[in-house]
């Protein structure tokens, strides 16, 4: 297929920081400290860490101590950013490393989790990476100005929430009040500077969270494999320029590993993590350090998983997360609509074979993992990083500064807003969702196209045009979504109900699939032949194979099958 990539996106790179203790620090902030360097010295007792593998410079803290002793204002809002929300630079050359697509090999981290360079996190105009926060800042800005510092929060994205939260709370800690808004993995950032003390506590009067994975993400368990990430719109770029780079990345990253389904996974969004062989497993940590990316070159299981855990379970009171706690005021706004990837379905040598999705996400976060169960407000519209540029989401976060401080936004001129079509609040408490994770009442046929990267996907002889991992027509509707299938160099192009014409070389299986139940699936393997398959509507469910020569189905050369009965009910078993 033809894939006009006019953008990338993008969702996880993170690995590890650890920030010195200022002199005021209390005892938890020198545990969390502590915690960390155990981590490192566990992984490589010899290793001699540079600033660059996460330790905040003096002068770093020194000029944060200034920004903080020059605050115009007592009171803050703080938009925290998700992965690559932040701009990053060499520190030693001064040069762009995020985003500077010639410098992206320089983002690679060791495998004790430490930076191969001396990179840092920069605030450039307050507008985050590929200003993806600019329409958020600028109006909370316009609104809030006159009684609170508006403050982006820049923190190397690569590296621990656990380090990035103890960076927050030292470039906060000369305000009394602060409201965080936090955007996806910011979330987490978030909730373990609000775990770390009461005192942190005290001085939030709201944490405000948009699409942030409290219970991890499925979709994260592919990108280790494949370095493509979602969250992120970078205009022009080619990931298979830095893709490599990002897996190596991902795998060596701990943040990265909070992003992993957690144990509570399962219980908070009814979905299963991982099918292995297929069979279904309601966690997934056990099977995923069987993975290629998840071992050291030793062979074992690297320390990632295990620091993943203790820092979820760092942001729980007995079975009370912190966000619930009696002195903190929190809403969670989450979406839904949009295709997203529920399950990843891992072959016998422990690769993708395999993804299961579901209409009840943001494309990235299923909604029940960022409201931790219900979430307090669920719209449909926009997608995972859509939604931090939509009038009407940001309306909404308003309207909860207001509330938990009793500051009216001041009026001022429209903004122009990058999202603004269709977005619809719903109530949580009345979506229905059946066993398979998808929403009840409405049009969930999809027709599900298994095939090489390579292949030519069409709609009435006009291709289709990726954009972001969403597929659109010529006239720019929207027809499905695309996600890769590990390093297997096959896709899964997940279409919505029409008639579509791919060309392949490779094998191709297409699957009716409704509510998540599948009706019809068809296989065919070319065997290196190049051949044309004609896919008709749910109205039909006819699928034609065309080779170029009359006798290549005589001589036997691809086969094809269609389910049986029997084969169909076993997949659709619940």
């Amino acid at each position: 297929m033809r894939l006009l990539k006019k953008s990338i996106s993008i969702v996880l790179m993170f690995g590890l920081l650890i920030s010195t203790v200022p002199a005021n620090a209390t005892a938890q902030e020198v545990n969390d400290t502590v915690e960390i360097v155990d981590i490192i010295e566990e992984t490589n007792n010899n290793v001699n860490l540079p600033n660059s593998d996460g330790i905040i410079a003096e002068e770093e803290a020194e000029t944060a101590n200034q920004n903080n002793i020059q605050a115009a204002k007592t009171k803050a809002i703080v938009i925290i950013p998700g992965i690559l929300g932040s701009s990053l630079q060499n520190s030693d050359t001064g040069n762009d490393v995020w985003l500077n697509i010639f410098n992206y090999s320089q983002m690679a981290l060791k495998e004790d989790g430490t930076s191969q360079y001396n990179i840092a996190s920069v605030n450039k105009d307050n507008y985050g990476a590929n200003n993806t926060y600019k329409t958020l800042y600028n109006s909370l800005n316009s609104a809030y100005s006159s009684n609170f510092d508006v403050i982006f929060f820049d923190y190397d994205w690569r590296l621990s929430n656990v380090a990035a939260a103890s960076k927050l709370a030292q470039e906060l800690s000369a305000y009394s009040e602060v409201v965080l808004v936090a955007h996806s993995m910011g979330g987490l950032v978030a909730s373990r500077f609000l775990a770390n003390s009461a005192a942190n506590r005290s001085k939030t009067s709201a944490l405000i969270t948009l699409g942030t994975p409290y219970v991890g993400s499925a979709k994260c368990i592919n990108v280790m494999e494949t370095g493509e990430l979602i969250g992120i719109s970078i205009l022009g770029m080619d990931i298979t320029l830095f893709g490599n780079t990002v897996k190596a990345v991902c795998k060596n990253s701990y943040a990265a590993y909070q992003l992993l389904p957690t144990a509570k996974y399962y219980a908070t969004t009814g979905a299963y993590p991982i099918a292995y062989n297929g069979v279904n497993y309601t966690t997934s940590d056990a099977t995923l350090m069987k993975t290629a990316w998840s071992k050291k070159s030793d062979g074992t299981a690297k320390a990632m998983f295990a620091t993943a855990t203790s820092f979820h379970d760092s942001l729980y009171t007995s079975s009370v997360h912190v966000k619930n706690f009696n002195d903190v005021t929190s809403y969670t706004i989450a979406m839904t609509g949009h295709d997203t990837i529920s399950r990843v379905n891992l072959g016998a040598d422990y690769t993708t074979t395999g993804l299961t999705y579901s209409s009840t996400g943001d494309g990235t976060v299923l909604y029940k993992s960022a409201g931790l169960g219900t979430p307090d407000f669920l719209y449909t519209g926009p997608d995972h990083t859509g939604m931090v540029s939509d009038s009407t989401i940001i309306a909404k976060v308003k309207t909860l500064i207001t509330s938990a401080t009793g500051v009216a936004a001041a009026s001022s001129l429209a903004l122009v807003f990058e999202e603004n079509s269709g977005t619809i609040e719903l109530d949580p408490d009345n979506i229905a969702i059946n066993a398979r994770g998808w929403t009840e009442g409405t049009d969930n046929k999809r027709i599900n196209i298994y095939a090489d990267i390579d292949s030519e996907l069409s709609i009435g002889g006009v291709s289709v045009e990726e954009i972001d991992g969403s597929l659109y027509t010529s006239a720019g509707s929207k027809v499905g979504n695309v996600w890769p299938l590990g390093d297997t160099g096959r896709r899964l192009y997940a279409m919505y109900n029409n008639n579509y014409t791919i060309i392949s070389s490779g094998d191709i299986k297409v699957e009716y699939m409704n509510n998540g139940y599948f009706e019809k699936i068809v296989e065919y393997n070319l065997g290196g032949l190049k051949a044309t398959v004609d896919i008709e509507d749910y109205s039909s469910k006819v699928v034609t194979c065309i080779t170029a020569e009359a006798s290549d189905r005589s001589a036997a050369k691809y086969y094809s099958h269609v389910y049986t009965d029997d084969e169909l009910m076993v997949l659709n078993q619940d």
